[in-house]
C-alpha cells in the first residue's frame, strides 16, 4: 500500500487507487495471525475513510490541494 500512497502523493495516482487501498486493507484486517497486518492496514483504511475528498482532489489535480 505504501507504493500506492507514494504514487498518489507524487501526482501519479488514479481514483481507482483509493478503492484499491480500501480493498487491500479490508482483506488484511482480521485475516492474518500477525498483529502487524492489522496495525498496518487500519491507518490506511482510516485515511481513505476520513479524508477521501482530499485524496480525490489530489488525484484529480495531480497535486496537493490542501492549503498549508
Amino acid at each position: 500500500m505504501e507504493k500506492i500512497f507514494q504514487r498518489v502523493g507524487h501526482g501519479q495516482g488514479e481514483k481507482a487507487d483509493l478503492d484499491l487501498i480500501r480493498n487491500v486493507s479490508g482483506n488484511i484486517m482480521g485475516n492474518t495471525i500477525c498483529p502487524c497486518g492489522d496495525a498496518a492496514a487500519m491507518p490506511a483504511a482510516a485515511f481513505i475513510k476520513k479524508f477521501r475528498d482530499e485524496f480525490e482532489a489530489h488525484v484529480a489535480e495531480k497535486r496537493c490541494t490542501v492549503a498549508r
